[in-house]
């Protein structure tokens, strides 16, 4: 009841007047927690699913196929001895795939690609450019855009807006890499050659899907990081 005698009263402020008390009780931890909301919701993951969505039914069956064969040529390939078959079809089907994304991505966001080509493709890493339209275009809509100064007050001094280390400096990569390279050499001669094949195939997986993962799991640093720089894109 309290609750709503209160927002009563406030809608029946003016709107000048209602905006300089907001300002009065705004504080930099709270723009940057509602900013920092939006961003979350321009995720790379985000952009993966919309291409998966959005794109023509033909490139998603396509897709989703590829993906499909893909996890069963790799799962047969390890329990039959005619491996360099499946090791073949397990390479074409990721060319299948990684050729048909391609075309989806650029369908879904050709109008962005037409408005903004040097930027898109300058900042192509993780979707950069892509998500920070998304971003901006729901800091507008949410009216939030006087939140951006107090945002970055906030997180000023505490971090740059510089890129995260290389992937490959990561310890799990690091580790991955240094067992591929010890099997190589040191199992070479000794393990029957279907196994050997079907275990370097197995940890060219893993380091494929180890580097995908990695790079779109980042640190909480890198992410404000790139928070920051949207913010001062936005801010122009």
């Amino acid at each position: 009841m309290v609750k709503r005698r209160i927002q009563s009263a406030w809608t029946k402020l003016p709107e000048s007047l209602q905006l300089s008390i907001s300002r009065a009780w705004r504080f930099p931890m709270d723009s940057f927690l509602r900013l920092h909301a939006i961003y979350l919701l321009t995720s790379r993951w985000q952009v993966v699913v919309r291409i998966y969505k959005e794109s023509r039914l033909w490139m998603q069956v396509v897709m989703w196929t590829a993906k499909l064969f893909f996890i069963t040529f790799a799962v047969l390939g390890l329990f039959t001895s005619s491996w360099h078959i499946y090791y073949a079809l397990i390479v074409s089907t990721a060319a299948i795939w990684a050729f048909v994304f391609s075309k989806a991505r650029a369908s879904v966001f050709s109008e962005l690609r037409r408005l903004y080509p040097e930027r898109i493709k300058y900042f192509a890493k993780d979707y950069q450019y892509i998500r920070y339209l998304a971003f901006q275009e729901r800091l507008e809509r949410n009216g939030f855009a006087e939140c951006i100064n107090d945002a970055l007050a906030f997180i000023e001094g505490h971090i740059d807006v510089g890129t995260h280390p290389p992937i490959t400096s990561h310890p799990f990569m690091l580790i991955t890499s240094g067992a591929f390279l010890a099997i190589l050499s040191g199992a070479a001669g000794k393990w029957d050659e279907k196994y050997l094949a079907s275990v370097l195939l197995a940890l060219a997986l893993l380091f494929y899907f180890s580097y995908m993962v990695i790079d779109i799991t980042r640190t909480p640093t890198s992410d404000l990081r790139e928070f920051k720089r949207f913010l001062h894109w936005a801010k122009g």
